[in-house]
């Protein structure tokens, strides 16, 4: 039973080291071809895992480095068009706020005019009076 054991054990270490990656697969089964790599073009192809896996981290760093573009692109546009709400908004309530002022001042003002209106027609009226007995001219108008 024992030696069964280490037989199992001896036949996947022998497995484990004979593995093979589906590019030397494909390199067995198709042949090799200068200057191309599967999904990736023509270029230099490497010629050991090491140099495979070196242009598979090349590759993930770019895969990663476009990702992070994409998200820094979309967070700031999300983020831009977040301000360009937020700045209609005020734009929008500044201009409420000048029309309301507005209104304010055009009451005040006529408020004003009557108040000095109200205030200018008793003396007219009493200037008036004191010019009629006296003399029978037109009355004149006092700024």
């Amino acid at each position: 039973m024992q030696e069964l054991i280490h037989q199992q054990e001896q036949q996947q270490d022998l497995e484990s080291d004979n593995q093979m990656t589906s590019d030397e697969i494909l390199t067995t089964v198709l042949g090799k071809r200068s200057g191309y790599v599967r999904g990736k073009g023509y270029g230099a192809q490497p010629s050991r895992k090491r140099d495979f896996s070196q242009f598979d981290n090349e590759s993930l760093v770019e895969t990663v480095r476009q990702q992070l573009q994409e998200e820094f692109e979309r967070r700031f546009d999300a983020e831009r068009e977040k301000m360009e709400a937020n700045l209609a908004a005020e734009r929008a309530r500044m201009e409420e706020e000048r029309t309301q002022l507005e209104q304010r001042i055009e009451q005040l003002m006529e408020q004003r005019i009557q108040a000095q209106l109200a205030a200018l027609i008793p003396s007219m009226q009493q200037a008036q009076h004191q010019e009629a007995p006296t003399s029978t001219s037109t009355p004149s108008v006092v700024p």
